[in-house]
């Protein structure tokens, strides 16, 4: 029996990375102290958003706590945060309206209106900030470990079965890694493999199909070669600049730079590597007779996904095949998680122990 696994935030969730809620804070951590690269990110925050410095400062101080200790606080963010897909679908209207925010003068902050392209600056300096604290979060001290639950889920797949996921981190490229070691055809595009230190067999395994791109992932612009590594937190290096030769510049001469999708109801998919992928999870998806969603809450501005699942789910049917078997595994279930995966399929079964919990009784 052909398995899918489709890995949402919850389940890195599982081994201490932060959910998406979450991730404002670690935007505002990595920007409150680099006024540098970072000021036009606390000023739109305080401008636009009405956020006083001591909520800021309250955000980056809970974020700085879950990367140290865990998680052990009930909140990361302060209620005050905006949802950051909602911060950056705003912005993506923003610039495709070509408006420009008229801010009022107080006090502390005496601006000029934010331009469209400003607001572009302003959305390219977020991003940044975003790849910067996930980066800075996964290769803390705290956090370096072998995390147990992705090695875990590691063990228990077999090579007809099928990984996708949304998450930029890198647990489950480690984790397999580890396990099958990696290629191209476990990326599911003509990837280049790029390892620091010797290669290593590859055997049989699962590919990971990452939908929204990774934090191991650079893409030159120019050739359009995109470069891997199986293990290592490079994407970051995508935004800054680079001389021939550098660790982010390609073979051609270009910059590399880092291929993330963000949370927004506007997403976009351009590059050929991304179609490639996606073009693969469907096929997978609709070969599959059991559809697992691990920590996946099926967010509403995941649009693209629904219409991907949709189209492997008639694809199946009208191939003579039957109903895949939908299973979601969280340990957060709650109403309105629930009613959009009813709202997408038939029947599904809910799994409340959660990754953890489903690993270790799914492992040999």
């Amino acid at each position: 029996m052909k398995r899918a696994y489709f890995i949402g935030a919850g389940a890195s969730c599982a081994d201490g990375f932060p959910l998406t809620a979450e991730l404002l804070g670690g935007i505002i951590a990595t920007s409150l102290p680099d006024a540098f690269r970072y000021k036009r990110v606390v000023d739109f925050l305080q401008i636009v958003f009405a956020l006083p410095l001591p909520v800021l400062t309250a955000a980056a101080n809970a974020w700085e706590t879950l990367k140290k200790e865990g998680r052990s606080a009930e909140r990361i963010s302060p209620p005050r945060l905006p949802d950051i897909s909602e911060l950056l679908s705003l912005l993506d209207i923003l610039i495709g309206d070509e408006s420009v925010i008229a801010t009022t003068k107080n006090t502390e902050l005496l601006t000029e209106p934010i331009s469209t392209r400003e607001m572009h600056r302003i959305r390219e300096s977020i991003i940044r900030a975003l790849a910067r604290s996930l980066t800075d979060f996964a290769t803390s001290a705290s956090t370096t470990a072998r995390p147990l639950t992705a090695d875990l889920f590691a063990e228990s797949l077999g090579p007809d079965d099928t990984v996708m996921t949304t998450n930029w981190d890198l647990l489950l490229d480690q984790a397999l890694d580890a396990r099958f070691g990696t290629d191209a055809s476990s990326v599911g595009t003509d990837a280049v493999i790029v390892r620091n230190g010797a290669e290593r067999p590859v055997l049989p395994r699962p590919p990971l199909y990452k939908l929204h791109g990774s934090l191991n992932w650079l893409y030159c612009l120019r050739c359009q070669m995109l470069f891997v590594d199986p293990t290592g937190y490079v994407g970051d290096r995508g935004f800054y600049h680079s001389a021939r030769g550098s660790e982010n510049t390609c073979r051609c001469g270009m910059p590399l730079r880092s291929t993330l999708i963000t949370p927004t109801y506007f997403k976009e998919y351009r590059t050929r590597h991304l179609a490639n992928i996606w073009s693969a999870a469907q096929q997978h998806l609709a070969e599959s007779d059991e559809w697992i969603f691990i920590g996946y809450s099926l967010p509403r501005d995941d649009v693209h996904i629904r219409a991907l699942l949709l189209k492997a789910w008639h694809a199946r049917r009208d191939a003579g095949g039957a109903a895949p078997h939908v299973t979601l595994v969280t340990d957060r279930v709650d109403e309105a998680t629930l009613a959009r995966y009813a709202g997408l399929f038939a029947m599904t079964c809910v799994d409340s122990r959660g990754f953890r919990e489903y690993v270790a009784v799914a492992t040999p």
